[in-house]
């Protein structure tokens, strides 16, 4: 993950609240991500108006993390929903 890339959420999937948390549904209804916790805060957050640097400086600021904990993680989540087909959120090198 690149700290200097905006990120924002693909705005494809369909989106509503759920119990503790949200419910992301893919554009051709095959799958269902349930965001919940720090996924939720996370989602709030990718508007594509923010770097991932500020979300990470976010994340610290709200929970009790370490920046490094804090980017690892934040990289690790992102990563493994930005691989899937069509991917959950979207990186730029320009704002939205």
């Amino acid at each position: 993950m690149d700290r200097q890339s905006y990120v924002r959420f693909n705005k494809d999937f369909f989106v509503k609240p759920g119990q503790g948390g949200l419910i992301a549904l893919s554009p051709d209804q095959k799958d269902i991500y349930i965001l919940k916790g720090i996924a939720d805060y996370v989602y709030k957050r990718c508007d594509g108006k923010k770097k991932a640097e500020k979300i990470i400086d976010d994340i610290v600021s709200e929970f009790d993390v370490d920046r490094d904990t804090a980017e690892q993680d934040l990289s690790a989540f992102l990563k493994q929903v930005s691989m899937e087909d069509p991917p959950l959120f979207i990186f730029s090198k320009k704002p939205a």
